[in-house]
């Protein structure tokens, strides 16, 4: 099929894909291959009769056909679509959102959209989570021109030659939240970037000159990547599966993104029930709170669902009792059901407590690591890496270091596993800016089982139970706040 193109001065350009050795593809079988246009605020760009797929991106966009030379109009010659490339150098998600919602895409009714944007936000020193909320925004923003439009989510290519560079990390930290935003549906993750890697995450130089933005075999290895999904959304069909599984090459510290959540749809309906990022809203909604208070906060309480139930209305949550409180102080929840250490860990490295100062913080996490049965010294060692991430955040805060609550009966296994990490992380409380507060012996009765008054299911605390720990953290709360 030939497509009718008007090109305003110069046309951008593709090429066919090229064989490399050390990154054979197994897509060989496509006569042609996508590459893609360049479209910078420098250069001019095609002006297409009916474009069905959109490229929104930074340089990784706009450099597309920069690179790869040739024609544009080959790679799509025999195929029933056409591309618009609106990506730009430098570009950011807040930029590449403005620019859609001036106007970049009126007129545009495409069938797929691929977003590529990130690696300059990470330049800026943006928190990797405002990164990922930022292009969560930009693909809210095509969501809303047309619910049918099918979204192509792309990584931020590797930042640095070595798989331990930092920016490489952070990049890969905003990749695997952008992975589990995608639902393979109308949101799909296509990670090409496995396929330029060699086998010990290393970029090579084939791939990237710069170490930076892609080359023009990256881009041909993109291109064909991206034809399976762009094939099924311009004919109306069901998207494919992962065809190109991401690996995500290790880089990232070992640990889990906050997504990966055991109770998201079912212990947190209450709280806000937005679906797969209701924790997102949590934060944004913390950070709203925090600029509101003038930027400082008496009291930030971070933990899983033990935390998190402090929301929780009526008898078996803590709501009531929260309110009390927060009539003389104000308080901040940045708890979220499900999480392990390492969840608390991303958050607080990935900026759920920047942009604020907080007088008192509190950290009890753990219990749900003892699910996984992981070993009592891991847990322990990765609840003292969260408190040297709020050492270096909220540097003049106290925090309030409690163990693991009791749960179950005195015989629960995990009861066993979170008594072993408690004596361990005891240690990390100096009485000055670290301070140890055990309620434990509070919550549980003469035979050393938590009673059902306590904790209804036998984990979580109720109004009785809430009110012991408030009342135990007062004195702290008082000296610290000075009310």
């Amino acid at each position: 099929m030939q497509v009718s193109r008007t090109v305003r001065t110069d046309a951008v350009c593709g090429n066919w894909f090229r064989r490399h050795a050390a990154f054979a593809v197994a897509t060989a079988r496509r006569s042609l291959i996508a590459s893609a246009l360049i479209a910078s605020a420098l250069a001019p760009q095609i002006v297409l009769s009916a474009p069905q797929v959109v490229f929104v991106g930074d340089e990784t966009v706009s450099r597309f056909t920069n690179v790869g030379g040739g024609e544009w109009y080959k790679y799509f010659k025999n195929k029933p679509f056409e591309a618009l490339n609106i990506g730009h150098d430098g570009e950011t998600a807040s930029s590449a959102l403005k620019r859609i919602s001036d106007g970049a895409m009126k007129d545009v009714r495409p069938k797929a959209v691929v977003v590529s944007v990130g690696a300059n936000d990470l330049d800026q020193g943006r928190p990797v989570f405002d990164v990922v909320v930022g292009i969560r925004d930009v693909v809210r923003a095509v969501q809303a021109k047309d619910s049918m439009i099918r979204i192509v989510l792309s990584p931020i290519f590797p930042q640095g030659r070595e798989r331990t560079a930092h920016k490489r990390i952070r990049a890969n930290a905003v990749n695997r939240e952008l992975q589990r935003y995608a639902n393979g549906r109308n949101v799909v993750w296509v990670d090409w970037t496995d396929r330029i890697l060699t086998a010990d995450g290393m970029l090579p130089i084939e791939a990237s000159a710069d170490g930076r933005w892609p080359s023009r075999l990256a881009y041909d290895i993109w291109g064909s990547t991206l034809i399976p999904y762009l094939d099924a959304a311009s004919e109306g069909r069901r998207m494919p599966g992962s065809l190109f599984p991401s690996r995500m090459d290790g880089s990232t510290y070992p640990v889990d993104a906050p997504l990966a959540r055991i109770a998201q749809g079912r212990f947190c309906a209450y709280s806000s029930n937005l679906g797969s990022d209701w924790w997102v809203e949590r934060v944004l909604r913390n950070r709203r709170q925090g600029a509101s208070s003038n930027g400082s906060v008496d009291l930030v309480m971070v933990g899983d669902s033990i935390t998190h139930f402090l929301e929780r209305p009526g008898p078996k949550g803590g709501s009531n009792v929260l309110e009390r409180i927060r009539a003389k102080y104000s308080v901040m929840v940045c708890g979220d059901a499900g999480d392990k250490t390492q969840n608390v860990l991303w958050r607080v490295r990935y900026g759920e407590l920047d942009g604020f100062s907080a007088k008192v913080i509190t950290l009890m996490i753990g219990t749900n690591n003892a699910h996984s049965k992981d070993r009592p010294e891991d847990t322990a060692a990765a609840i003292g890496d969260i408190l040297a991430e709020m050492a270096v955040r909220q540097p003049d805060a106290t925090v309030i270091l409690m163990p693991i609550f009791p749960r179950g009966k005195a015989d629960d296994c995990f009861r066993k596993l979170n008594e072993s990490v408690n004596s361990l992380i005891r240690k990390y409380a100096d009485g000055k800016r670290v301070r140890w507060l055990d309620i434990g012996p509070s919550l549980v009765d003469a035979n050393g089982d938590v009673p059902l008054d306590m904790a209804a299911d036998r984990l979580h605390p109720t109004e009785k139970g809430y009110g012991i720990l408030f009342k135990a953290m007062m004195p702290i709360l008082k000296s610290v706040c000075g009310k």
